[in-house]
C-alpha cells in the first residue's frame, strides 16, 4: 500500500478494485441466479449475526445494511480499504457453509460475487442510504421501510 492511503487489487480472477483507508463503500451482494435462499427469518438472522462479527474482526463500522432473501446492500466505513474483501470473503464464506450444510448440498455456489463502490460524496452516502431503505419495498417484501426487519 502506498503512503496515500489507495491501494488496488489487479488480481487477474477478479475485476478491478480500488481500496481506500478511512472511506466509505457501498456494497451490493447477490446470490447466484437470485435464488431466494435466505427466505427464512433463521437464515436472515444468521447472516446478520455473521455480519456483525465479521465486522468486528476487520474493523468494520457497519453504517447502514438491508437483508433481502436473495441480496443484500451495506454502508460500511473501512479503516483499512484492503480489509473489504477480507470482511466480504468471510461473510459469503460462512453463511454459504451454513446454508448448504442445512441444505445437504456441499459445494454449492450460494453467492454470485459482491460488487462495491466508494462513496465519494456526502450525496452520495445518503441517496444510497435512502436507496437501502426503500429496497425491501421496491421489492414488494413490504409496504412501508420501517416494517422490514432486516434493515439496521
Amino acid at each position: 500500500m502506498n503512503s496515500d492511503g489507495w491501494d488496488i487489487c489487479v488480481s487477474p480472477h477478479r475485476p478491478l478494485h480500488w481500496y481506500a483507508d478511512q472511506s466509505c463503500y457501498w456494497i451490493t451482494g447477490a446470490t447466484l441466479y437470485h435464488a431466494p435462499l435466505q427466505r427464512s427469518d433463521a437464515r436472515k438472522q444468521r447472516f446478520v449475526e455473521e455480519m456483525l462479527q465479521a465486522a468486528q474482526a476487520w474493523a468494520v463500522d457497519l453504517v447502514g445494511w438491508t437483508l433481502m432473501e436473495h441480496h443484500y446492500h451495506a454502508v460500511l466505513r473501512m479503516e483499512l480499504g484492503r480489509n473489504l474483501p477480507r470482511f466480504i470473503g468471510r461473510v459469503h464464506t460462512k453463511t454459504a457453509t451454513l446454508m448448504n450444510r442445512e441444505d445437504n448440498t456441499a459445494g454449492r455456489q450460494v453467492w454470485r460475487q459482491y460488487w462495491d463502490t466508494l462513496i465519494r460524496s456526502e450525496g452520495d452516502f445518503w441517496s444510497r442510504i435512502n436507496y437501502m431503505w426503500r429496497n425491501p419495498v421496491k421489492h414488494g417484501f413490504c409496504q412501508e421501510p420501517a416494517e422490514w426487519p432486516w434493515t439496521n
